[in-house]
């Protein structure tokens, strides 16, 4: 979670939260992690897996571009020839420059060629241009705001006066070409395909927000390219990282040889002696701590999560002492739900009763914002937003009488919220 994503005061205290925390007192949160390979140049036009691979990004939220920051590898993975040559000199084939820019190049040009290929259809029926990017996992909220932005950078190229038509009727026009360009093909030469390239490129951006994880810093040719980066790079989020760094850390801590926390850039100790070639992998390790801070494994998925933020959501029984929702005696604000940013309190007690915190009906939900008093928590309907009110909720609930009263055991949870499953009634949070 972020700094300030809840009281300071329990950050300094360390207090115990679901899913632990990190070394820096941050709250660790889960999330789902989707390994996506196999891309290889030209996969827009059906190569490799084609289009298969490029339809798991719908999947996912934001990506993680994994990259050999080494530079040692091509684009296939494949180890250039002469590896010594490479790591003397810091040289690395394609580069790791071009290795970022073609990978955001080949879902550019996936949507574009998609949404061009339909443009006989949204150009006649403007209001079909929004479908053309909701299909990709995108809400119509999300579409309508780079629609919004692509027509104010359309107005401002262009020179003239915006007039009052809908954004999308104005991005028709400017898009939308004529049917003997659909025949010619793209082209930049077409003033229309330029627009539809800006109008694309705010949509990837925007869709598919991207940080890039420079792997393999513990090699010394990698620092050279982590510059080389970052200068051709100045506002993208780059993470320096060593996947080996942290796996034999996490090795070490587990057999006693080391302290060390997940993410972790604390001053980790030796104390048991291990194997001779352990103890070596152990220094390298502890080389990246000192070079780069931490193996940067936690940090770049923290940053990729930052880039479009869930809003967070604090569980609790009492807003006074902060205890948590359906937890006796347990430390406060103990839980923390990731929800969709447009997400209703009716949502989050949905929410709520999936993760057995809370069951029965609900009865009065008050939020109030991290590091508020009681005194300024509000009631809210359920069809309000989470995020505009506050992050911490108190939720009461009543059980009638057809719910069995009394306290329900952990197990018949379980099988309602199986049941709930079954018969389609539960509702996705956002």
């Amino acid at each position: 979670a972020p700094a300030g994503a809840e009281p300071a005061q329990l950050v300094l205290e360390r207090t115990a939260t679901a899913h632990g925390r990190a070394a820096d007192g941050r709250r660790l949160l889960p999330c789902t992690l989707i390994d996506i390979a196999g891309l290889v140049p030209g996969a827009y036009l059906g190569r490799g897996k084609g289009n298969l691979f490029l339809q798991e990004l719908c999947r996912a939220d934001v990506l993680i571009h994994v990259v050999d920051g080494s530079g040692t590898t091509d684009k296939g993975g494949n180890l250039q020839e002469a590896p010594e040559a490479l790591l003397a000199s810091g040289s690395g084939g394609t580069g790791v420059i071009d290795e970022i820019g073609w990978v955001r190049a080949e879902i550019h040009f996936w949507v574009f060629t998609n949404v061009r290929h339909k443009r006989p259809t949204w150009r006649r029926r403007p209001h079909r241009l929004l479908d053309m990017f909701v299909g990709y996992g995108s809400s119509p909220a999300l579409v309508a705001g780079v629609l919004r932005r692509a027509r104010q950078a359309a107005v401002a190229a262009a020179g003239g006066e915006d007039c009052g038509v809908r954004d999308d009727e104005y991005l028709a026009r400017a898009c939308g070409g004529s049917a003997a360009a659909d025949i010619r093909g793209a082209s930049l030469d077409d003033p229309a395909d330029v627009e539809l390239h800006r109008l694309v490129a705010m949509y990837v951006a925007t869709r598919w927000p991207v940080a890039v994880a420079l792997n393999k810093m513990d090699v010394p040719s990698a620092a050279l390219h982590e510059a080389a980066v970052r200068k051709r790079y100045p506002r993208r989020v780059v993470v320096p990282v060593s996947a080996r760094a942290e796996l034999e850390l996490l090795r070490a801590h587990a057999q006693g040889e080391c302290e060390y926390a997940l993410g972790g850039g604390a001053p980790t100790t030796a104390s048991t002696p291990g194997a001779a070639a352990d103890i070596g992998k152990l220094a390298q390790a502890l080389a990246v701590l000192d070079r780069w801070g931490s193996t940067g494994t936690l940090h770049v998925i923290s940053r990729a999560v930052g880039l479009r933020p869930p809003t967070l959501a604090f569980p609790c029984s009492d807003i006074a002492t902060l205890a948590p929702l359906g937890r006796e005696d347990g430390p406060p604000l103990y839980d923390c739900l990731q929800l969709k940013p447009l997400t209703t309190v009716g949502d989050l007690y949905e929410c709520c009763k999936r993760e057995m915190l809370c069951a029965g009906d609900l009865v009065r939900a008050e939020l109030m914002q991290v590091g508020g008093t009681p005194s300024a928590a509000a009631v809210v309907r359920r069809d309000e937003t989470v995020a505009s009110r506050g992050a911490i909720v108190r939720i009461q609930t009543r059980r009638a009488s057809w719910q069995h009263k009394g306290v329900v055991n952990e197990s018949e949870l379980q099988v309602r919220a199986k049941q709930d499953k079954i018969t389609g009634r539960r509702r996705q949070a956002g």
